[in-house]
């Protein structure tokens, strides 16, 4: 899938965090937490344990000690990276829900226009103003 698109939010399940990374020391839940947002924005988290490290921001060294004992478990092979089966089933669903929203909105937007006709022009702020500051007629 494509990046975020802007999406409106990721979920986001405390108690499952905590009780999946219980024991993990801090370094390696950040990690995880950081990888996972970053899957979130981009759809795929690269292949190399280089590029993963950089996007922690941690030594190499450090981010391989804690990706081959902890989280890599936590993530299958796809798409020529890596991705987290949750966040992807997730980003998944905002996404076709926020699909599913704005064309509801687009279909509601263009049922008002054609009931309603042309709207009137004027009606920005400057145009309220103006019409607050003239006297009454």
């Amino acid at each position: 899938m494509s990046p975020s698109r802007g999406l409106p939010f990721m979920p986001w399940f405390i108690a499952d965090f905590r009780l999946s990374t219980a024991g993990w020391p801090r370094v390696a839940r950040h990690a995880f937490r950081d990888l996972l947002e970053i899957q979130w924005d981009r759809g795929v988290l690269p292949a190399s344990e280089t590029e993963l490290a950089a996007l922690c921001d941690l030594p190499l060294a450090m981010f391989q000690a804690h990706w081959r004992a902890r989280i890599r478990a936590k993530f299958v092979r796809a798409d020529g990276g890596f991705k987290n089966p949750r966040v992807t089933r997730d980003r998944e669903r905002v996404i076709t829900r926020a699909d599913l929203l704005r064309e509801a909105g687009r279909k509601g937007g263009l049922a008002r226009t054609r009931s309603e006709g042309p709207q009137p022009v004027g009606l920005g702020v400057s145009s309220l103003r103006n019409r607050l500051t003239e006297p009454s007629r």
